[in-house]
Order: structure tokens, then sequence, then C-alpha cells
């Protein structure tokens, strides 16, 4: 993984959201049991896998284009939102790819993968029309209530607060694992940035059998590590 390594003198905010908006967080109880949108309810799924399959297309078209991981992640970020507003069937997951880098870009102030992920897609032939895409373009702003001023927080800056000077570089990598597959499902709308760090750090420390390396703050994580299992269950199946 491509993360920077957190500086151990940041301090921040644990209350705040994945996002600048309260909004976005629904709950702390596991997604997996709430009655929205992204829940495993029988009536959601025909919505929850093509999304998921997006969001996973999106990790590999940013690893193939060499984009950074919180580019990568705050794309994934901004296609959870957008789907949670918006239907499938409306906006083909294809055209909207591009746009989630786009906006991703624009957060981060970094270049945009905008048309090689648009030019990627097209050269497969999973792009029947590529001008909708700039057409739904402010669409797309809108609807995930995109504020290139305010920025989105990534769990990484906060998992300093939870360890050690016993946290090892091996758990830390772990830990950006972790994280980095949180964003393959809807963690990030459910869990504030903090309690997914904490979780991530707690999972990398019991993975590797080093308990004493992890500082735990609240219970919050701990629906956030019940996510996680679940997903990772749920993978082993397929």
């Amino acid at each position: 993984m491509n993360f920077q390594y957190p500086q151990t003198n940041l301090v921040k905010d644990l209350s705040i959201t994945g996002s600048h908006e309260e909004f976005w967080t629904f709950s702390q109880v596991s997604q997996w049991g709430t009655h929205w949108r992204y829940s495993s309810l029988e009536q959601d799924k025909d919505h929850l896998q093509p999304v998921l399959n997006t969001v996973m297309k999106a990790r590999t078209l940013g690893n193939k284009h060499q984009c950074k991981p919180r580019l990568i992640h705050y794309a994934q970020l901004l296609i959870w939102r957008f789907y949670n507003k918006e239907k499938l069937s409306d906006y083909h997951p294809n055209l909207i790819l591009p746009l989630a880098f786009d906006c991703a870009a624009q957060i981060l102030e970094v270049e945009s993968p905008k048309q090689l992920i648009a030019q990627d897609l097209a050269a497969s032939g999973q792009i029947e029309n590529k001008n909708k895409s700039s057409e739904f373009g402010l669409h797309f702003a809108l609807v995930t209530s995109l504020d290139y001023n305010i920025r989105i927080h990534h769990p990484l800056d906060y998992i300093c607060q939870f360890i050690n000077a016993n946290f090892t570089q091996d758990e830390m990598r772990l830990a950006e694992i972790i994280i980095s597959d949180s964003f393959l499902i809807p963690c990030c709308l459910v869990h504030r940035p903090a309690a997914i760090a904490e979780g991530a750090a707690i999972m990398a420390a019991g993975m590797l059998d080093r308990p004493d390396s992890v500082i735990p703050r609240t219970s919050k994580a701990l629906s956030f590590i019940q996510d996680m299992k679940c997903f990772y269950k749920q993978k082993q199946k397929h």
C-alpha cells in the first residue's frame, strides 16, 4: 500500500464524520442489520451487489493507473453516497466511475484520472455514450453534496490515537489494508473515521497477536469490526 505514515502528534476530533456532514453517519449499528438502501436485507440485494462491484472496479482501475490509495478511497466514498440517493437503472455505474475519480481528485487537489478511466471503460465497450458522463457531472456533484472547500476526513489520520510505541510496521500495513477494504462496503457512510481507525488497529493487533500495542478508547469500533468480519466472511464464500 502507498499510504503516508500518519504523524504521531496529530490530534483529531473523534466525533467528526466520514465527510463534513453529520447526515452521512446513519447509526453506530452494523449496516448489515439496518433497513436502509445498503443493508443486506433481501429486497436490497439487487441494489447492493452492483454497487459493490462498482467500488471494486474503482479499486482495480485506480491501481491500474497508479492512483494514490486516498484518491481511490474518496472516489469509492462518493460512489456509495451517490447510489444511496440514486437508482442504478437511471445512472449506469460505468458513467459514474470517471466522475467519482474526478471529484475525488478535486478534493485532494491532484491530477484527475477521469479521462484515463473513461478511456479504459470505452475501450472495453463498457461505456455506450461517453458524452453522458459529462452531462451527469453537475448532478453527481450535487447529489453527493460535494463541497471542495471542506475536506473529507480519512480514517488513517486518526490511527495514531489508538496505538502505542509497540505498534509495529507489520501491524500498520495490516491496518492500512483493513481501512482500504472498508471502502469496499458502506462503512464510510455508517462509521466515523475515528471508529474505523480504532477498529482497524484493534483487528490488526489481534490478527498478529499483539494486544498490548493498541489503546482502545471507545466501544464504537466494535460495530465496525463486526461489519468487517461479516465482509471477510462473505468474501471467503465466493
